[in-house]
């Protein structure tokens, strides 16, 4: 076996490599279970360090971390970019998109497109609001009734989608379609 020595064992790029590494192959690690246990692996010409730093160059600044385009995909070139806070912020799984006059968003993209906050937005929606009214509705503003289209939430519910693809599709927020559903039920 043959080693080599190529003086980065010190820069923050070779840890990255390593933390990359630890939390997909090492089930102590604390990450594991977002990692290794969803399946993510590092393909297996990053197993070098070398050629790890040769796809993805230098980090472009101290900001940049890397990042997987697909969070469900693994550690390899053509899914891996070194990206900033915002950009892994948009990229997490965890993110609301809202579809709204043919763009699609997150929640704080949102905010930042329509200058206002993303806490305004998270509270008109679990109040129950429709997407064009909670991002169409100046701050301090209040929406005009609309009616939500029971049959199609039902219909779509019945279809197997989900509460966010209802929303989508109803234009009205999760929290109504649950409400709905919730009713539904009970009747």
């Amino acid at each position: 076996m043959s080693f080599v020595i190529h003086n980065k064992s010190h820069t923050p790029e070779y840890h990255v490599w390593a933390v990359m590494k630890y939390r997909c192959s090492n089930s102590n690690s604390n990450g594991y279970h977002h990692y290794g246990g969803r399946g993510i692996s590092v393909c297996p010409e990053w197993n070098d360090f070398q050629s790890f730093i040769n796809d993805m160059g230098p980090r472009p600044s101290d900001r940049h971390s890397l990042d997987r385009i697909d969070n469900d995909g693994n550690y390899e070139p053509s899914n891996c970019r070194w990206a900033t806070p915002q950009e892994q912020a948009s990229n997490r799984r965890t993110n609301h998109w809202i579809r709204h006059n043919g763009m699609t968003k997150t929640v704080k993209q949102w905010s930042v497109h329509l200058n206002v906050k993303d806490s305004m937005i998270h509270h008109r929606l679990r109040a129950g609001w429709t997407i064009s009214d909670t991002l169409d509705t100046p701050p301090g503003g209040r929406p005009c009734p609309r009616r939500v289209d029971h049959d199609l939430v039902n219909s779509l519910f019945d279809q197997g989608h989900s509460f966010q693809e209802i929303a989508l599709s109803a234009n009205c927020s999760d929290s109504r379609v649950r409400q709905i559903i919730k009713d539904r039920k009970s009747s």
